[in-house]
């Protein structure tokens, strides 16, 4: 069963597989050996991840994209028991906030009107200034803001 289980990248693609080597081996109790031997990660029981258990799986990983794709119930773990910063303070993280992001509630009808007055083509507003035009749109003005522009 092992041998045969090594194809697969995760208990649940293997369940849905081959669903009767995976009830056998429920029923012999080899799901944890099975999973743990592969690296698959497996329901904890209620309660599992304490503290010390959080902190010593954190250790494991240098992101924290790899902490939540491989350790999720742990990453969640931290959060709810209050020790997230402490768990991950070995984890470096790049704080650069996107170029162009505007804060809540910048996309008023005036905003949208000088932004779209840069432009010649629609598409190119669209590309270039994605989140104005969708606002314009949410807003009604779409047929104000693009009237002096030209298609594509």
């Amino acid at each position: 069963m092992r041998k045969q289980s090594s194809e697969y990248k995760s208990l649940k693609e293997w369940s849905k597989s081959k669903p009767k080597d995976y009830k056998s081996a429920k029923e012999k109790g080899a799901l944890r050996d099975i999973a743990e031997h592969f690296g698959w990660s497996i329901n904890r029981p209620r309660g599992y991840w304490t503290k010390e258990r959080v902190l010593e799986e954190s250790k494991k990983y240098n992101s924290i994209t790899d902490w939540k794709t491989k350790s999720n119930a742990s990453l969640r773990a931290a959060q709810k028991l209050g020790i997230y910063e402490e768990a991950s303070k070995h984890i470096s993280r790049k704080t650069h906030k996107p170029v162009n992001v505007k804060p809540r509630g910048y996309w008023t009808k005036d905003n949208i009107l000088k932004d779209s007055s840069k432009y010649i083509k629609i598409s190119e507003w669209k590309k270039s200034s994605s989140s104005a035009e969708r606002a314009s749109r949410r807003l009604g003005i779409y047929q104000i803001a693009t009237k002096h522009m030209r298609g594509t």
